[in-house]
């Protein structure tokens, strides 16, 4: 039978490489492929997000949406606190307002009353709006946005070109 196979060695070749890729089918066949391959995770994300540096192509997904929720949630939340704060600016400078218009009557009739008078308006115009702050303001705002906004689609396209390898 020795014979048999150092003559048809080429008959045994084959049938030895189609036996060693049947055996290896086999055992690639539990493995899942996106397991297998790993993304490269930038570190921003992990530091947001906590996962390792690199993750299986199977959870890339996952870890991206985790991702997105976060900046989105941090934003959200960003952009409420501001509010709140400019809120509590016109809260307060509206009542500085209308406590020097309450004070400017007793006060003018007070000895050097109209020295504390005088101080507490000049404290108080810096409180006061100026004329075409609103303008100004709303001016600023809407560039900021477009700002944080190209800013935002830049860092996304960034992360889908680190993502994909690209």
């Amino acid at each position: 039978m020795f014979d048999y196979l150092k003559e048809n060695k080429l008959g045994v070749g084959i049938l030895a490489i189609g036996a060693i890729l049947t055996g290896l089918a086999f055992a690639v066949q539990g493995c899942a492929l996106d397991d297998l391959i790993q993304v490269k995770v930038p570190q921003g994300v992990q530091a947001s997000v906590g996962v390792a540096p690199k993750v299986p192509l199977s959870e890339a997904p996952y870890t991206f949406e985790a991702y997105r929720t976060k900046v989105e949630r941090d934003s959200r939340q960003f952009s409420e606190s501001i509010s709140d704060a400019q809120f509590l600016h016109s809260t307060v400078a509206g009542l500085v307002r209308m406590g020097f218009e309450e004070a400017s009557g007793p006060l003018s009739l007070m000895p050097y009353g109209s020295l504390l008078l005088a101080g507490l308006t000049g404290f108080g115009g810096v409180m006061l709006k100026k004329p075409g702050t609103d303008k100004a303001t709303a001016a600023m705002r809407e560039e900021h946005q477009k700002t944080l906004a190209h800013e935002k689609e830049k860092s996304y396209n960034a992360g889908i070109t680190k993502g994909t390898g690209a």
